[in-house]
Protein backbone atom coordinates (compact mmCIF):
# COMPACT_ATOMS: atom_id res chain seq x y z
CA UNK A 1 0.00 0.00 0.00
CA UNK A 2 1.29 3.44 -0.91
CA UNK A 3 2.27 5.60 2.04
CA UNK A 4 0.06 8.68 2.11
CA UNK A 5 2.84 10.62 3.85
CA UNK A 6 5.76 9.41 1.73
CA UNK A 7 6.26 12.72 -0.08
CA UNK A 8 5.74 14.93 2.95
CA UNK A 9 8.64 16.53 4.78
CA UNK A 10 8.92 16.63 8.56
CA UNK A 11 8.02 20.33 8.41
CA UNK A 12 4.85 19.48 6.47
CA UNK A 13 3.88 16.88 9.07
CA UNK A 14 4.38 19.44 11.85
CA UNK A 15 2.14 21.88 9.96
CA UNK A 16 -0.48 19.16 9.45
CA UNK A 17 -0.46 18.35 13.15
CA UNK A 18 -0.91 22.03 14.01
CA UNK A 19 -3.82 22.35 11.58
CA UNK A 20 -5.54 19.27 13.04
CA UNK A 21 -5.21 20.54 16.60
CA UNK A 22 -6.37 24.05 15.64
CA UNK A 23 -9.44 22.91 13.67
CA UNK A 24 -12.83 23.72 15.14
CA UNK A 25 -13.87 20.11 14.61
CA UNK A 26 -11.17 17.85 16.05
CA UNK A 27 -10.34 14.89 13.80
CA UNK A 28 -8.87 12.21 16.06
CA UNK A 29 -8.35 9.76 13.20
CA UNK A 30 -6.34 12.33 11.25
CA UNK A 31 -4.18 13.03 14.29
CA UNK A 32 -3.62 9.31 14.83
CA UNK A 33 -2.54 8.86 11.21
CA UNK A 34 -0.10 11.74 11.47
CA UNK A 35 1.30 10.49 14.77
CA UNK A 36 1.63 6.97 13.36
CA UNK A 37 3.76 8.39 10.54
CA UNK A 38 5.84 10.35 13.04
CA UNK A 39 6.43 7.17 15.03
CA UNK A 40 7.40 5.30 11.85
CA UNK A 41 10.03 7.93 11.01
CA UNK A 42 11.38 8.09 14.54
CA UNK A 43 11.59 4.29 14.69
CA UNK A 44 13.47 4.29 11.39
CA UNK A 45 15.90 6.83 12.83
CA UNK A 46 16.36 4.82 16.04
CA UNK A 47 17.01 1.59 14.13
CA UNK A 48 19.68 3.24 11.99
CA UNK A 49 17.69 2.82 8.78
CA UNK A 50 17.42 6.60 8.49
CA UNK A 51 20.50 8.73 9.08
CA UNK A 52 20.42 12.45 9.82
CA UNK A 53 23.19 14.75 8.60
CA UNK A 54 24.33 17.50 11.00
CA UNK A 55 22.82 20.24 8.81
CA UNK A 56 19.45 18.46 8.88
CA UNK A 57 19.58 17.91 12.65
CA UNK A 58 17.74 21.09 13.75
CA UNK A 59 14.74 20.32 11.54
CA UNK A 60 14.58 16.71 12.72
CA UNK A 61 15.05 17.87 16.31
CA UNK A 62 12.05 20.16 15.80
CA UNK A 63 10.09 17.18 14.51
CA UNK A 64 11.03 15.14 17.56
CA UNK A 65 10.13 17.89 20.03
CA UNK A 66 6.76 18.69 18.46
CA UNK A 67 5.57 15.10 18.15
CA UNK A 68 6.92 14.32 21.61
CA UNK A 69 4.16 16.57 22.97
CA UNK A 70 1.50 13.87 22.69
CA UNK A 71 -0.91 11.77 24.69
CA UNK A 72 0.35 8.71 22.80
CA UNK A 73 2.66 7.02 25.32
CA UNK A 74 4.46 4.91 22.69
CA UNK A 75 5.18 7.95 20.50
CA UNK A 76 6.26 9.98 23.53
CA UNK A 77 8.76 7.28 24.54
CA UNK A 78 9.96 6.97 20.95
CA UNK A 79 10.52 10.74 20.82
CA UNK A 80 12.50 10.65 24.09
CA UNK A 81 14.80 7.98 22.70
CA UNK A 82 15.18 9.86 19.41
CA UNK A 83 16.02 13.07 21.27
CA UNK A 84 18.79 11.24 23.12
CA UNK A 85 20.13 9.69 19.93
CA UNK A 86 20.19 12.94 17.96
CA UNK A 87 22.02 14.86 20.72
CA UNK A 88 25.54 14.04 19.39
CA UNK A 89 24.45 15.10 15.89
CA UNK A 90 23.12 18.36 17.30
CA UNK A 91 26.46 18.95 18.98
CA UNK A 92 28.13 18.59 15.58
CA UNK A 93 25.65 21.15 14.24
CA UNK A 94 26.40 23.39 17.23
CA UNK A 95 30.07 23.37 16.30
CA UNK A 96 29.27 24.16 12.66
CA UNK A 97 26.76 26.93 13.33
CA UNK A 98 27.53 28.27 16.78
CA UNK A 99 24.30 27.37 18.57
CA UNK A 100 24.46 26.08 22.12
CA UNK A 101 20.88 26.39 23.33
CA UNK A 102 18.92 23.87 21.27
CA UNK A 103 17.83 21.91 24.34
CA UNK A 104 16.07 25.03 25.64
CA UNK A 105 13.77 25.35 22.61
CA UNK A 106 10.16 24.43 23.36
CA UNK A 107 7.77 22.73 20.97
CA UNK A 108 5.63 25.89 20.95
CA UNK A 109 8.61 28.05 19.93
CA UNK A 110 9.49 25.63 17.15
CA UNK A 111 5.95 25.62 15.78
CA UNK A 112 5.93 29.43 15.92
CA UNK A 113 9.21 29.55 13.99
CA UNK A 114 8.02 27.11 11.34
CA UNK A 115 4.79 29.04 10.85
CA UNK A 116 6.78 32.28 10.39
CA UNK A 117 9.24 30.62 8.01
CA UNK A 118 6.45 29.13 5.91
CA UNK A 119 5.10 32.67 5.50
CA UNK A 120 8.45 34.28 4.75
CA UNK A 121 9.36 31.59 2.20
CA UNK A 122 6.57 32.95 0.00
CA UNK A 123 8.60 36.14 -0.49
CA UNK A 124 10.29 36.56 -3.86
CA UNK A 125 13.53 38.44 -3.08
CA UNK A 126 13.82 39.38 -6.76
CA UNK A 127 10.31 40.82 -7.03
CA UNK A 128 10.10 44.10 -8.93
CA UNK A 129 7.75 47.03 -8.74
CA UNK A 130 5.69 48.23 -11.72
CA UNK A 131 8.54 50.58 -12.72
CA UNK A 132 11.12 47.77 -12.63
CA UNK A 133 12.75 48.48 -9.25
CA UNK A 134 13.55 45.67 -6.85
CA UNK A 135 11.13 45.55 -3.94
CA UNK A 136 14.05 44.36 -1.77
CA UNK A 137 17.12 46.36 -2.89
CA UNK A 138 19.46 44.37 -0.64
CA UNK A 139 19.38 41.58 -3.25
CA UNK A 140 20.50 43.81 -6.13
CA UNK A 141 24.16 42.76 -5.97
CA UNK A 142 23.30 39.07 -5.65
CA UNK A 143 21.14 39.40 -8.74
CA UNK A 144 23.96 41.20 -10.55
CA UNK A 145 26.30 38.24 -10.03
CA UNK A 146 23.64 35.70 -11.02
CA UNK A 147 22.71 37.63 -14.17
CA UNK A 148 26.35 37.73 -15.23
CA UNK A 149 26.73 33.96 -15.06
CA UNK A 150 26.93 32.36 -18.49
CA UNK A 151 25.70 28.77 -18.54
CA UNK A 152 27.54 26.66 -21.14
CA UNK A 153 27.51 23.00 -22.20
CA UNK A 154 30.48 20.65 -22.46
CA UNK A 155 31.44 22.28 -25.77
CA UNK A 156 31.54 25.73 -24.15
CA UNK A 157 28.42 26.71 -26.09
CA UNK A 158 26.12 29.14 -24.34
CA UNK A 159 22.79 27.64 -23.36
CA UNK A 160 19.39 29.30 -23.52
CA UNK A 161 18.13 32.01 -21.21
CA UNK A 162 16.01 29.35 -19.51
CA UNK A 163 19.21 27.79 -18.17
CA UNK A 164 20.12 31.06 -16.52
CA UNK A 165 16.69 31.27 -14.95
CA UNK A 166 17.03 27.72 -13.69
CA UNK A 167 20.41 28.62 -12.18
CA UNK A 168 18.86 31.57 -10.36
CA UNK A 169 16.05 29.40 -9.03
CA UNK A 170 18.57 26.79 -7.86
CA UNK A 171 20.63 29.35 -5.96
CA UNK A 172 17.48 30.77 -4.37
CA UNK A 173 16.09 27.37 -3.39
CA UNK A 174 19.41 26.28 -1.90
CA UNK A 175 19.57 29.48 0.13
CA UNK A 176 15.99 29.05 1.31
CA UNK A 177 16.69 25.53 2.55
CA UNK A 178 19.87 26.59 4.35
CA UNK A 179 18.13 29.58 5.92
CA UNK A 180 15.25 27.38 7.06
CA UNK A 181 17.62 24.90 8.66
CA UNK A 182 19.66 27.55 10.44
CA UNK A 183 16.89 29.59 12.03
CA UNK A 184 14.07 27.11 12.61
CA UNK A 185 15.47 26.62 16.11
CA UNK A 186 15.75 30.32 16.96
CA UNK A 187 14.85 31.11 20.57
CA UNK A 188 13.65 34.58 19.62
CA UNK A 189 10.82 35.35 17.23
CA UNK A 190 11.95 35.54 13.60
CA UNK A 191 11.27 38.84 11.88
CA UNK A 192 10.98 39.35 8.14
CA UNK A 193 14.10 41.52 8.19
CA UNK A 194 16.13 38.84 9.94
CA UNK A 195 14.90 36.19 7.52
CA UNK A 196 15.82 38.30 4.49
CA UNK A 197 19.25 39.11 5.91
CA UNK A 198 19.94 35.40 6.41
CA UNK A 199 18.60 34.58 2.95
CA UNK A 200 20.92 37.18 1.40
CA UNK A 201 23.90 35.77 3.31
CA UNK A 202 23.08 32.21 2.23
CA UNK A 203 22.79 33.24 -1.42
CA UNK A 204 26.11 35.03 -1.25
CA UNK A 205 27.64 31.97 0.39
CA UNK A 206 26.26 29.66 -2.31
CA UNK A 207 27.81 31.84 -5.02
CA UNK A 208 31.13 32.00 -3.18
CA UNK A 209 31.30 28.20 -2.99
CA UNK A 210 30.44 27.92 -6.69
CA UNK A 211 32.96 30.42 -8.00
CA UNK A 212 35.65 30.86 -5.40
CA UNK A 213 35.59 27.10 -4.71
CA UNK A 214 36.97 27.61 -1.22
CA UNK A 215 34.53 26.08 1.22
CA UNK A 216 36.83 26.92 4.10
CA UNK A 217 35.96 30.56 3.48
CA UNK A 218 32.33 29.95 4.37
CA UNK A 219 32.30 26.82 6.53
CA UNK A 220 31.99 28.45 9.91
CA UNK A 221 29.35 29.59 12.42
CA UNK A 222 27.28 32.46 11.08
CA UNK A 223 27.76 34.97 13.84
CA UNK A 224 27.96 38.66 12.95
CA UNK A 225 31.69 38.65 12.28
CA UNK A 226 31.55 35.62 10.02
CA UNK A 227 28.53 36.94 8.13
CA UNK A 228 30.59 40.05 7.42
CA UNK A 229 33.39 37.81 6.16
CA UNK A 230 30.96 36.21 3.70
CA UNK A 231 29.94 39.66 2.48
CA UNK A 232 33.63 40.55 1.95
CA UNK A 233 34.24 37.33 0.00
CA UNK A 234 31.15 38.09 -2.07
CA UNK A 235 32.48 41.56 -2.82
CA UNK A 236 35.45 39.89 -4.51
CA UNK A 237 33.05 38.34 -7.01
CA UNK A 238 31.53 41.74 -7.65
CA UNK A 239 34.97 43.29 -8.19
CA UNK A 240 35.58 40.83 -11.01
CA UNK A 241 32.46 42.09 -12.77
CA UNK A 242 33.42 45.76 -12.55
Amino acid sequence: MENYFSDKTEAALIAERSAILAASCFDEKALNRTEDEAKRRLTSFLSGETEIDPEEAPMFYSFIKVFGETENADLRLCAKKAEAKITPVLKQFDQMIGYDNLAKITAEEIERNLADLDRFEQIDPFERTADGQLVFPQFELVLKVIDNVEIVDDDETSLSADSGETFKETVLETARIKTYMRICVSETEITREYYLDMLQTEMEKALIVLFVMDKSAVDFPLNTAQAEKIHREFQKLLDVLE
